[in-house]
């Protein structure tokens, strides 16, 4: 394989993990915007939505230190794999509660599951990034992972 198809390669692998760590971030942005008509629409007091939209930051919280001393004793790509299915269902079955406080559990679910996805992607590409790349790396994840924020939002 010559240096190009390999650099290459690896650009497609960092930009995967990239938008595996994008799917992570929209979780929150794609469910708030409609959290004030279902709010309305379930007759959940107004006062609710503040406590629903933080439990996700406070998961996300809550998750990074354990995540990343989890990666010592599991490996990261199927740790990853797990943890981002793990959200997609999460993030489903909120749209299922008509309970306020199951609600406020499930985004502090996915909010879990969002950091841990986070973490683990970023060790994930730190760990594959030759020491020259990293702060391209990085940098790149970090816009996709904005970027992911904002589109889920819109």
């Amino acid at each position: 394989m010559s240096r190009r198809a390999s650099r290459s390669a690896g650009w497609e692998q960092t930009l995967l993990v990239c938008a595996l760590i994008g799917t992570a971030q929209m979780t929150w942005g794609v469910v708030v915007p409609v959290l004030p008509v279902y709010v309305t629409a379930m007759h959940i007091p107004v006062a609710a939505l503040g406590p629903i939209i933080a439990a996700f930051a406070i998961g996300r919280v809550v998750a990074n230190i354990p995540a990343g001393l989890l990666l010592a004793r599991v490996r990261p790509r199927p740790l990853l794999h797990i943890v981002l299915v793990a959200l997609a269902i999460v993030t489903a079955a909120t749209g299922f509660m008509q309970d306020p406080a199951w609600i406020v559990g499930f985004r502090l679910a996915a909010g879990v599951l969002g950091g841990a996805a986070v973490t683990v992607g970023f060790s994930v590409l730190l760990a594959g990034a030759p020491a020259a790349q990293r702060g391209r790396v990085v940098a790149v994840a970090t816009v996709v992972q904005m970027g992911a924020a904002a589109a889920g939002a819109l």
